[in-house]
């Protein structure tokens, strides 16, 4: 991990919107703006508003606590601090980071393969559709020449024969 110490809220911003980090620690009290406006200023910044923000500050009030979440933070660490608490933490953000990006990237492939899905589905009933369509005039021909032999032949049609016209007949209507 590199990590990239800036000595000032605006630079860190600017930093950044140059390079977003995977995560920030931010002090509450800096030069030029508070972690709090800070940390507000990447809130509202569409490129930076997701990365976690974890506050390392030597106030230890509730009230700056509840602040600090307030502003967008994601957890708050008081000084003094264990260096191992610190990297603990760092990791438990990065991997919940990992597991929305990851998240986001999945939805998104989800959200093409339904829009596919509904292309797909279309085509299928627009050929379907077609296909109905294109059967229906020969199978009208194939009633009515079914029709006409029945007519013509009539009872002097041969016992098989007439079965066999009978069946074709209910078919042919059961396809229409």
């Amino acid at each position: 991990s590199t990590v990239r110490p800036v000595p000032s809220g605006g630079l860190a911003l600017r930093a950044a919107r140059g390079r977003p980090p995977d995560v920030v620690l931010l002090d509450i009290n800096m030069p030029e703006m508070n972690g709090y406006q800070l940390c507000r200023l990447f809130k509202e910044t569409p490129e930076l508003k997701d990365i976690p923000v974890l506050f390392v500050s030597a106030l230890a009030e509730p009230l700056d606590k509840v602040e600090a979440f307030s502003a967008g933070g994601v957890d708050y660490i008081t000084k003094p601090f264990q260096m191992e608490e610190v990297q603990a933490r760092i990791a438990t953000h990065l991997r919940l980071r990992r597991c929305q990006l990851q998240l986001e990237e999945q939805n998104r492939t989800l959200q093409e393969s339904n829009e596919r899905l509904r292309e797909l589905e279309t085509l299928r009933d627009n050929l379907t559709n077609m296909i109905v369509h294109d059967m229906r005039s020969p199978i009208t021909v194939i009633l009515g020449s079914l029709q006409f032999l029945n007519d013509d032949l009539g009872a002097t049609a041969p016992a098989g024969c007439q079965e066999d016209i009978q069946r074709a007949l209910a078919s042919t209507r059961r396809l229409m």
